[in-house]
């Protein structure tokens, strides 16, 4: 089903994966509203809001907590989280970001016409593995990186 405001972004994932639905300003589908869609799922945050995107289209913007990077792998962490950004390059391409507490987030932003809500429903879940998957490696990381991974 296409996702035509961020009211029904919000009211469709939460239908899909289980929280009430949040009451939503007047503003919130144009993008200048305060209201955020927390989530979590499988135990990582997820966080939602409205976003106006370059040529005033309505978006929404994705925030997915992967968590603290380890001390002692801190600059290796870093360096590869910043290489994947190089890689991850374009028009609407999430970015690795620290945030002021030392957590490393996934940022996102997509315009809202291109999306169905099935579709992002199974995203968010695939977003919440990859989060999991990350911070088993940061408490025993691999031996060695996974097969194709420069």
């Amino acid at each position: 089903m296409p996702i035509a405001t961020f009211h029904d972004l919000c009211a469709g994932l939460c239908q899909g994966l289980g929280p009430v639905p949040p009451h939503l300003g007047p503003g919130a589908s144009a993008g200048d509203g305060p209201a955020v869609l927390q989530l979590s799922i499988d135990g990582v945050n997820v966080a939602i809001a409205p976003a106006l995107l370059p040529g005033d289209e309505a978006g929404a913007t994705l925030s997915v907590e992967y968590g603290a990077v380890p001390p002692a792998r801190e600059a290796s962490v870093l360096e590869a989280l910043m290489d994947a950004n190089l890689r991850m390059m374009g028009a609407h391409a999430p970015a690795f970001v620290r945030d002021t507490q030392g957590c490393i987030q996934l940022l996102a932003s997509w315009p809202l016409a291109g999306l169905e809500l099935h579709e992002t429903r199974e995203l968010l879940k695939d977003m919440a593995s990859a989060a999991l998957a990350w911070r088993r490696d940061a408490e025993d990381p691999p031996a060695a990186p996974p097969q194709g991974y420069a």
